[in-house]
Order: structure tokens, then C-alpha cells, then sequence
């Protein structure tokens, strides 16, 4: 027989620690009396399994209530859809700055979050404060994004153009591979 070790010990006293805090529970309920050791054993690991279910399902709960009271009047995906167009004004801005400089992600630091954060949030009061949108939200969006999303859109149709003749030429003006001569298989022989 094996030496005892000091962590087997430990074990053995949680497990019967659970065994004991398991015991009453088991003896207050009436259906476990003329439950076999097995079935004993598949009782205590469901209830674990529901206990550990709870919790998780619980906090996520807790994440989807903090979800929900972050939005804004169910105006969510409007709201982001403004932030993302002023995110993309203000980065072509900074490109054309610093087009020749490599610039990191800006939200690398706690302090460009809160001022990104802090310029993001003005601008959205001053597009809520706006009578036009006050007056029709949808329709004033819809004339927002076909204003600035149109000449984008017309600058990647033109690069792409720009880039499909370029890929055309580069194929005329390499040179050509020969072609391979395709070899025949040999009848092969039978050995009859």
C-alpha cells in the first residue's frame, strides 16, 4: 500500500466534507431513501451542474441588463451608425495630415478613450439638438449618409477601375510561359 500523501489527505477530508454538508440534504428529501450509491452519486453531480448553470446564467443576465441599460431609447443602431460616419470624417481628416506617418490604434490609452469619448458625446448632442433631425431622424439620416457616403463610394469605384486596368496591363506586358507538351501514357505491358 502506497504512502499517504498530505494533498490525498485533503482531498479525502473535502470529499467528506461534501459528503456530510450532501447528507442532510439527502435525508430531508424523501425520494433519495431507496436511491442506490450510483444514483446518489448522479444526483449530487446534476445538482452541482445546476448550481454551476445558475451562475453563469445569472451573470449573464446581469451583462444583458447592463447591455440593455446603455441604450439609448431603442435608437441604438442609429447612434452608431452616426458615431462610425463622424469616426471615418475625422480619420480621413487625420489621414490627410499625417498621410506619410504610421499612426497606432488611437484607443490605446485610457486617456484618447475618454477624449474620443468625450468629443464623440458632444457631437451627438449637437445632431440631437438639430431641428432637422428632431423634426424627421430617418429622413435626415438617410440625406446625411447619401451626402457622405456617395463621394466615398465614388472614390473606391474609381480606384478599383484604376486597379483592374492595372492588373490588365501587367498581364499583357509579362512575358509569356511556353507551353508543355503533353505527354502520352505508354501502353504498359501485360505479363500474360
Amino acid at each position: 500500500m502506497p504512502k499517504a500523501s498530505r494533498v490525498g489527505k485533503f482531498r479525502q477530508a473535502a470529499k467528506e466534507a461534501a459528503a456530510a454538508a450532501a447528507a442532510p440534504a439527502a435525508a430531508s428529501s424523501p425520494a433519495d431513501g431507496g436511491l442506490s450509491r450510483g444514483q446518489k452519486k448522479r444526483l449530487a453531480k446534476r445538482e452541482q451542474y445546476l448550481r454551476k448553470e445558475s451562475l453563469v446564467m445569472g451573470s449573464l443576465q446581469l451583462k444583458k441588463q447592463q447591455e440593455q441599460a446603455k441604450r439609448i431609447d431603442g435608437l441604438d443602431a442609429i447612434k452608431e451608425a452616426l458615431m462610425s460616419t463622424t469616426t471615418t470624417r475625422t480619420n480621413d481628416d487625420d489621414d490627410k495630415k499625417q498621410s506619410q506617418a504610421h499612426r497606432p490604434n488611437l484607443l490605446k490609452t485610457q486617456k484618447s478613450r475618454s477624449t474620443l469619448l468625450q468629443r464623440e458625446s458632444n457631437q451627438l448632442q449637437l445632431v440631437m439638438q438639430h431641428p432637422a433631425f428632431q423634426q424627421d431622424p430617418l429622413a435626415t439620416i438617410r440625406e446625411h449618409l447619401t451626402n457622405s457616403l456617395a463621394p466615398q463610394a465614388a472614390q473606391r469605384q474609381k480606384e478599383q477601375v484604376q486597379h483592374e486596368r492595372d492588373v490588365r496591363e501587367a498581364q499583357k506586358t509579362a512575358p509569356k510561359k511556353p507551353k508543355r507538351k503533353k505527354h502520352r501514357a505508354r501502353p504498359t505491358r501485360s505479363k500474360a
